[in-house]
């Protein structure tokens, strides 16, 4: 293997690991914070900890947890699972318990890697390895469990349509092809220096940090709290010299706000945009001082069952022009086929559902031999020849340039800041509570632009559910992106002439204000009180109502930092830091903050808090 190729398709993810080892052992490997290891560090650490998870019965069959906080010791996790000749199954510690133990009990690990503080959230039947534990000893005389290419390499769980989760089982042959055949594209190479950004249970993280890994490049693994603020994350690509950016498009857009503050360009060589569709003029303000191609701007559709992406597109002047969502072509070694319901091909120019077929295809469903093969099919290739393909649920066209048209989803699964939703898996949570009898979710266009999660319930009778009081039973179920803005009250849900939900006759419904919201005693609390209300799309917010409770969420907060930044600009007042919203998300909280970080009152700038 040479310092720009990634490993051939007859070796495991820890072969190439090896290669890479031997090949660059005091190199950087991946950082966190003030900590680092080098790539024999990584090695030596791994293989302690994989030692350690060999003696756990189950491991060879059983998948391996990985409940870590981000850290250094998360990757050193994935390396020693599949040193152990296990596949890894990350989970998030930001995620409701609930949720988390619904996969623990789906995935039934053999043995969950963890930490002091969080072992006790690992279920009865998984023995807990703590990856900092005392128990952890030099692995004199360990060698890697040798497994096929194909055997699997990690299990990550996206929203189910029955209501639960559901597993992908991806192999070690599926993860190597994708640096095989994006090779020729990017040219990734040891002085690449990767974030990883996402969280460890989105597939975008297998890109982010075995990209790195297979190439001898560093992975930078971003704090959560630095990854929820703009301003900290773009001192960080500086100060790490960051190359390859993988951004979903609503997080970046909140990037680009913050780097137009700052005159300087950063040594970036790639953004790489996924998890959800990419609306070309929304880049242009990151191109006027960005020129094309410097960064090269790519946008990549993809899905965890083909392995994270499947498609290549280049940004170009014209996309920025554009209203369409280009994806572009297939990725080498995939083919992007435009079926109908009989999955059989559409005419040219019509829209009609993607079907992969190439080896990113994965192994399926774990313990769902049903749902596999409802979306595993068989299908006719270009050629001629019968193929395994999967059925994405996502529709898009062909132009006359061969270039692929991202159009929405065929079914009610949808992407909303870069998260995949099964809107059942949505209603299902609200059904849980006794006060409902049905429910129902949509997303729909906010006033302020972007996608937003509404929900409606039919209460049962003699009950009055309260809106409020469903989003907090929600939060308690499912992970915070899953939890609707708003959700309203019907006597009953539309339906089509068949008797199937009319989704787009669901009414509008916007989060109510409380019956007293407590008026602004002050005039910088008026201030944030409109900023509150510009955002939650509300006619009016209370001085002492939450934001989060209110409907705000992760990349409302930056917007709402964003915007009171603009509005207080005098040097009297701190920069208002991300942490603070977080601390009191409340108008009267915030103005608590900047009132005691200014030694005297000033007035905020005209027409502030942004269209």
């Amino acid at each position: 293997m040479t310092d720009s190729q990634p490993p051939g398709m007859t070796t495991t993810l820890v072969e190439a690991f090896a290669a890479v080892v031997a090949a660059h052992p005091r190199r950087t490997a991946v950082k966190c914070g003030d900590r680092s290891l080098t790539y024999a560090e990584l090695d030596r650490r791994s293989s302690c900890l994989a030692a350690r998870l060999a003696e756990v019965p189950g491991t060879l069959e059983r998948p391996v947890g990985i409940l870590l906080d981000r850290s250094v010791e998360m990757v050193v996790a994935a390396v020693a699972v599949l040193k152990a000749g296990s596949c890894y199954l990350p989970l998030d510690p930001g995620a409701p318990a609930a949720r988390n133990a619904l996969i623990l009990e789906d995935a039934a690990p053999a043995a969950v890697v963890t930490s002091g503080w969080l072992v006790a959230a690992v279920p009865q039947g998984a023995v807990p390895v703590r990856a900092d534990g005392p128990e952890l000893r030099e692995a004199t005389g360990f060698g890697p469990v040798p497994v096929s290419p194909d055997a699997r390499a990690y299990v990550i769980y996206t929203s189910g349509t029955t209501g639960r989760p559901k597993g992908v089982e991806v192999s070690h042959r599926n993860v190597l092809r994708l640096f095989t055949a994006t090779e020729s594209l990017f040219a990734f190479d040891r002085h690449d220096v990767w974030t990883v950004f996402h969280s460890f249970a989105f597939d975008f993280s297998v890109w982010e940090i075995w990209g790195a890994l297979l190439f001898g490049g560093c992975a930078v693994v971003v704090p959560e709290e630095v990854a929820k603020d703009p301003a900290a994350f773009r001192r960080l690509l500086e100060r790490e010299g960051v190359t390859v950016l993988n951004q979903t498009p609503s997080a970046f857009q909140h990037f680009v706000v913050e780097d137009t503050r700052h005159e300087g360009l950063l040594p970036l060589r790639y953004v790489v945009f996924g998890g959800e569709a990419l609306r070309f003029p929304e880049l242009r303000a990151w191109t006027a001082k960005n020129p094309l191609g410097s960064p090269v701007l790519v946008n990549m559709y993809g899905i965890t069952e083909t392995t994270v992406h499947a498609s290549y597109h280049q940004v170009r002047e014209a996309d920025l022009r554009a209203g369409e969502s280009v994806i572009g072509r297939p990725l080498p070694d995939l083919d992007l086929l435009l079926l109908d319901e009989a999955l059989q091909p559409v005419r040219a120019g019509e829209p009609g559902e993607i079907v992969v077929v190439g080896p990113g295809v994965s192994l399926g469903y774990l313990g769902q031999p049903g749902l596999t093969a409802r979306r595993f099919v068989d299908v006719v290739d270009r050629a001629g020849r019968t193929v395994r393909g999967y059925r994405s649920g996502d529709l898009a066209r062909e132009r006359e340039d061969g270039l692929l048209v991202y159009r929405g989803r065929a079914d009610d699964q949808v992407k909303i800041r870069g998260y995949r939703i099964e809107l059942g898996e949505v209603e299902a949570a609200l059904a849980s509570h006794p006060a409902v009898r049905q429910a129902a979710a949509v997303v729909r266009e906010s006033r302020a632009g972007g996608a937003v999660l509404t929900a409606h319930v039919v209460p049962e009778p003699g009950t009055e559910p309260d809106g409020a009081a469903l989003r907090r039973h929600l939060a308690e179920l499912v992970p915070h992106y899953m939890v609707p803005a708003a959700v309203g009250v019907l006597d009953e849900l539309p339906l089509t002439g068949n008797g199937k939900l009319d989704r787009a006759a669901l009414p509008d419904v916007a989060a109510p204000a409380p019956a007293a919201a407590e008026a602004p005693r002050s005039r910088t609390e008026a201030v944030l009180c409109g900023l509150f209300a510009e955002l939650l799309e509300r006619d009016a917010v209370g001085v002492d109502e939450d934001f989060f409770e209110a409907g705000g969420h992760s990349l409302l907060a930056i917007s709402l930092q964003n915007r009171v930044r603009a509005a207080f600009q005098s040097p009297r007042y701190g920069a208002l830091p991300l942490s603070q919203v977080y601390r009191t998300p409340t108008a009267e909280g915030i103005a608590t903050w900047l009132e005691r970080s200014a030694p005297a009152p000033a007035a905020p700038v005209p027409g502030a808090g942004g269209p």
